[in-house]
């Protein structure tokens, strides 16, 4: 997997097997650069920590090319600030996946990394700290028929696209093939059912979302599907 530091950040993974595990690590990765890192064998999940040292850093995070989700943009401005999140290695027919993405305030890895903790035990709907921004909490899931695709956010969606190859599949700026709720604490999440006859082994689905509202976050998901 590649992962790209930015200038005056460092960042920390943790690579995890089926059952929670860490199964290998790296930590301390400082920018500015690209790393190539080795995959452990049958791992499953990674988490990650970006911590910037300076003002206004921002940078990509790449997963595996057969990985279920690939973190669109980040922006740390203070010292302070922390992303976060985690990923599932892949989806396939007996797997399904997911994608949590936070930025958070706190005073060191180990406080931001159990802030995130917390959040992702409450889930959508979940009540947040002022200082706490979620960029993504999406889960992917696999059935005989389709491909269920949830997407919450804690506020309302601006925008909520996916595709395959260009091809549109599901848009919420027209209602097409999506279902929209309310949840608790301002919370909203999205529903998008792919057939699966659209989807065979190796095909790639390209989720586009963002927040609304003048400081729109816009992040970006691969999902990839395998056997």
């Amino acid at each position: 997997m590649t992962v790209p530091v930015p200038a005056g950040s460092t960042v920390d993974i943790e690579f995890k097997d089926e059952n929670g595990n860490v199964i290998g690590s790296v930590k301390g990765l400082a920018g500015p650069g690209e790393f190539d890192l080795p995959l452990p064998e049958n791992y499953s999940s990674y988490d990650w920590v970006y911590h910037g040292q300076d003002s206004a850093q921002s940078g990509t995070f790449t997963s595996p090319p057969t990985a279920s989700a690939s973190l669109g943009r980040f922006d740390l401005e203070k010292k302070d600030l922390f992303s976060v999140g985690c990923a599932s290695g892949f989806v396939g027919s007996n797997a399904s996946g997911f994608l949590y993405q936070t930025t958070l305030k706190a005073g060191s890895v180990t406080a931001a990394k159990s802030r995130f903790a917390e959040i992702v035990a409450q889930g959508p709907g979940g009540l947040l700290e002022d200082t706490d921004q979620v960029a993504a909490m999406v889960t992917v899931t696999p059935t005989l028929s389709s491909v269920v695709i949830v997407s919450s956010l804690p506020e309302p969606f601006g925008a909520f696209v996916i595709d395959i190859d260009g091809q549109v599949l599901s848009d919420a700026a027209i209602g097409l093939n999506v279902t929209s709720q309310p949840l608790s604490n301002g919370w909203t999440q999205i529903t998008s059912v792919i057939p699966i006859a659209l989807v065979q082994d190796g095909t790639v689905l390209h989720l586009a979302q963002s927040t609304a509202g003048p400081q729109a976050v816009t992040t970006e998901v691969e999902i990839a599907i395998g056997s």
